[in-house]
């Protein structure tokens, strides 16, 4: 068997998985992190291969658990994000059979088996189960699947390999020897074994009824004499643990009143210590709170001092500022005078300056409403020319717009072909026609599909015959059927036609005439489109002609504009011509833009004129504006009114001043009224005798403590309190155990009768097991010499794969290692020189690599004597256990069982595999993302 490609839906955590392509021998490697979905796919292939669609096995039932290939039941399948239905297709390759399985289980069950070899077949529902489970049955060693999927529960079992018929039967064919569950005893060996089985077991070799039965009364009665010796000693023991505890007891009292006296003492040192260490603490308590109390009175004398010194300097701040204050009220006075000069002359110039500005105003307003004319004048003219070009392309388009559905080229290509189809097929229909030719020497009359036709007399008339036909011909019905030529025929024509007709409808046209009449009309309209708008987009250049139309719409409003402007403007005179022009007051548009001069008494500009006028007018605005520049710029200086500035800020200061030293007198006033300057003196004088006086005591208290120990004296203390509670303890504990033991040696009286007569009965069933023993080994050594022929024949049998483990497993634990097996071709030891160690008595990793060798083994055997019968291994995470040096060595053993096996190993670590060359790496996460086959 091998894999080819495998493809989930909606399985457990996995919504979707693809992976193709698998390599038909090699090592496959599928990794992704934990939970990922990796051993979903080992479940999944399982279960596909031997569950039904319809089935519904509960997860981990005794039915899933209990399969020819054990799995976790169909209902595990059901995915954990969504209700959908699980799916699983495989694609693999058993014996002689090539197919693609695909089943959906739980909602709407599906199962669709497809054969590609060795005959193409496609089968659903019961009868794809049925031929699946044929194929499987015949080709397929489920026993030997079951073997070579190793589960991660699996990783440090030991396999039992002599229940797998593959292995067998290549076992078999290579040595000529067979199996132990095939071997005919015979009769003389049959007797030597029941003679045997009365001592011991078949299978295990441990003693059978008899024999164990008076080994059992041997070892009872043994027991007897072992519990009478175990009773007389534990009364012996017992009387000396009570002389030994009444020995403590008498001890632990004759010191107790010592150490209760001890105890006293060392509770009154530990008293007088504590005291002076109490006494010493609040010495450096008052100390601290002397030591406050005198920064406290220095700082309040700082302070004092302070405030006197804030009172002088706010005396002499008020003197300084009231000096400042009259020298600015004088300059002041300065300011004003020549301020007052100096503005009269910048109220003059800017008279001039607004007398400038309004002729400027008067003069522009002329020559914008000349302009705003003029403008007007030629977006008029442009605009009514493109209006007249965008009614010719708006009747071009109503024109298109009222066509319909358009005709192209391709729509009279495909109505030409689809005549040309039919014509063809209405050809080879007349040529293929049956025909009937009658002539009637008189006029005669047949029915032809209920139809009556005349046939002239003397004349041929043909009727073809292309379709089922129904005729009278005089009283005889007759039917004409054609052959499958013509049927295929008339189909023919009538699909030709029905999409000729499709066609035709489709261009609501009725014939192909009509249809090429109108392409040829559609075209002519728009040729005539795209020639209007051509015109249109070349008159209108880069403009736009709503763009046009708005801008003539603003042209309007800007003459009503000035003209409104011209009529509400102040009167301005203005010169043009060397002569002033009275412009503004009540003027309309007309009366300044009158280049005829047919108005007298009233002043026309033209538009030179005008412009004339503006830059005269500009020019006197400019002299104004320098004007007043240099009027301003003298009175700039003033304005500032630094003197009145000074002025106020030196009466803030003076008042300023005077607000300081009230506050600094009002402070010093307030100080003194709560302690006058002699008291604070005094009392801090008082502080600083006290701290010296408390330093002094202080230092006399630390003194004395630095004599005394005090924490010795309180360890010492506290010694003797566990010394009296020990002992106390100690006699407690003694007490205890003689009163226990008391009871225990008055229950033991009888001990010495007991022991002797179990001496007694051990001696006489001593003597029956001697007799039965040695009737036991007399059946024993002949059956083992019998055996050993018998096993020499097995041994034969299981040497090609005893050979094929030590060839794997050499990579790893050296050339000289070998494998002791059992009857059932299961590992029990491993050898290495001369040192054999048990199965179970090796490390987690080794057991864990031996798992992998026997399924490599087995299924290197398989493949190369069963082609048919082999399959895959798949190995689920392993090599957990197992050191990098033999990760290195282990990549020999996989690389060696992959040249002719399939080797799939799903794993959270693929680095475990980094040194097996030529391996194939899939990453789970990518075969998720991979794009869903067609048969899902």
């Amino acid at each position: 068997m091998r894999i080819k490609s495998i493809e989930l839906h909606n399985v457990r955590g996995v919504k979707h998985l693809r992976a193709e392509n698998l390599p038909e021998t090699g090592v496959i490697v599928i990794h992704g992190p934990n939970e990922a979905g990796k051993s979903t796919i080992a479940d999944a292939i399982r279960i596909v291969l031997t569950e039904k669609a319809s089935a519904k096995t509960k997860p981990n039932s005794p039915k899933a658990r209990n399969s020819d290939i054990p799995h976790r039941g169909t209902q595990w399948l059901q995915s954990v994000h969504s209700d959908k239905a699980p799916e699983v297709t495989l694609d693999l390759t058993v014996g002689p059979y090539e197919f693609r399985i695909h089943k959906r289980w739980i909602k709407t069950p599906e199962t669709e088996l497809t054969i590609f070899a060795p005959q193409r077949a496609s089968l659903t529902g019961e009868e794809a189960e049925n031929q699946l489970q044929a194929i499987l049955e015949q080709h397929l060693d489920a026993k030997l699947l079951n073997a070579l999927f190793l589960q991660q529960d699996q990783l440090d079992t030991a396999i039992v390999a002599s229940g797998l018929p593959s292995l067998e039967r290549v076992l078999t064919a290579t040595t000529g020897a067979k199996s132990r569950s095939s071997e005919e005893d015979t009769v003389l060996m049959q007797r030597v074994e029941a003679e045997y089985s009365r001592y011991f077991t078949d299978k295990t070799g441990r003693p059978a009824k008899e024999l164990k039965d008076a080994q059992t009364r041997e070892k009872d009665a043994a027991q007897v004499l072992r519990d009478a010796q175990q009773a007389q000693q534990a009364l012996d023991g017992n009387v000396e643990q009570y002389s030994r505890a009444m020995a403590d007891r008498d001890k632990a009292a004759a010191a107790l009143p010592g150490a209760l006296e001890s105890l006293a003492e060392r509770h009154a040192a530990a008293k007088s210590a504590q005291e002076l260490l109490d006494s010493v603490e609040a010495q450096r308590e008052k100390l601290a709170l002397a030591q406050r109390e005198d920064e406290r009175a220095r700082e309040d004398l700082m302070r004092r001092e302070e405030l006197s010194q804030q009172v002088a300097a706010a005396q002499e701040a008020l003197e300084h500022t009231a000096a400042e204050l009259e020298e600015a009220a004088a300059k002041n006075e300065q300011e004003s005078a020549a301020l007052e000069n100096l503005q009269a002359a910048v109220d003059e110039a800017r008279e001039h300056r607004a007398q400038a500005r309004r002729a400027v105003r008067a003069a522009k307003q002329a020559v914008r409403a000349i302009e705003a004319r003029e403008d007007l004048t030629r977006l008029q003219d442009k605009v009514t020319a493109l209006e007249g070009l965008q009614a010719a392309v708006d009747g071009a388009n109503k024109l298109a717009a009222a066509r319909g559905r358009i005709i192209q080229d391709a729509d009279v290509e495909a109505v030409e072909s689809a005549n040309n189809s039919l014509q063809v097929a209405l050809s080879l229909k007349e040529q293929a026609a049956a025909k009937l030719i009658f002539h009637p020497a008189d006029t005669a009359e047949v029915t032809v599909s209920s139809t009556s036709q005349v046939l002239p007399a003397g004349q041929d008339t043909v009727l073809a015959l292309d379709a089922t036909t129904d005729l009278v011909i005089g009283s005889i019905p007759v039917r004409f059927e054609p052959g499958a030529q013509g049927k295929d025929l008339v189909q023919k024509v009538a699909d030709a036609q029905e999409l000729l007709d499709e066609l035709l409808e489709e261009l609501d046209c009725s014939s192909v005439e009509q249809v090429r009449s109108r392409r040829v009309e559609h075209q002519e309209i728009d040729h005539r489109l795209r020639a209007a708008k051509a015109e249109l987009k070349k008159a209108l250049g880069n403009d736009s002609l709503s763009a046009l139309r708005a801008e003539l719409q603003a042209a309007r409003e800007r003459v009503e504009a000035t003209v409104q402007a011209c009529q509400s403007a102040d009167a301005a005179t203005v010169t043009a011509g060397g002569e002033a022009v009275e412009l503004g007051a009540d003027q309309t548009a007309d009366q300044i833009v009158d280049p005829a001069g047919e108005k007298p008494g009233e002043p026309v500009l033209d538009k030179a004129a005008a412009q004339e006028a503006e830059l005269a007018a500009e020019e006197a605005s400019a002299q104004s504006e320098a004007a007043l520049e240099n009027a301003e710029a003298k009175l700039a200086p003033l304005q500032k009114r630094p003197a009145f500035v000074a002025l106020a800020t030196a009466q803030q200061a003076h008042e300023q001043a005077e607000v300081q030293l009230k506050r600094a007198e009002e402070a010093l006033a307030a100080a003194e009224k709560a302690l006058p300057g002699e008291e604070l003196a005094q009392k801090t004088q008082r502080a600083a005798a006290l701290v010296a006086e408390l330093k002094e005591a202080v230092a006399t208290a630390e003194a004395t403590l630095r004599e005394t120990d005090v924490q010795q004296v309180q360890n010492l203390f506290e010694g003797a309190q566990e010394k009296v509670s020990s002992l106390r303890k100690r006699k407690d504990a003694a007490e205890n155990t003689m009163n226990s033991l008391k009871l225990v040696i008055e229950q033991a009286e009888g001990a010495a009768e007991k022991l002797r007569n179990a001496e007694s009965s051990w001696e006489a069933a001593k003597a029956v097991l001697a007799s039965t023993q040695q009737r036991a080994e007399a059946a024993k050594l002949l059956y083992t010499t019998m055996v050993v022929h018998r096993d020499a024949a097995r041994k034969r049998y299981a040497a090609p794969y005893a050979a094929e483990l030590s060839t794997l497993a050499s990579a790893i634990f050296g050339p000289d290692v070998e494998f002791g097996l059992n009857e059932e071709l299961e590992i029990v030891n491993r050898s290495q020189g001369e040192t054999t160690v048990p199965l179970e008595d090796l490390s987690g990793g080794a057991r864990e690599q031996l798992a992998l060798i026997t399924r490599f083994a087995i299924a290197q055997l398989v493949a190369r004597g069963s082609e048919e019968q082999s399959v895959p291994v798949l190995v689920d995470d392993a090599l957990g256990s197992t050191d990098q040096h033999r990760l290195d060595l282990i990549a020999a053993v996989f690389t060696q069982a992959a040249k002719n096996s399939q080797v799939i190993v799903l794993t959270c670590m693929p680095e475990r595999y980094d040194s097996i060359p030529g391996k194939v790496e899939f990453d789970i996460e990518q075969l998720k993302q991979a794009p869903a086959s067609t048969v899902l």
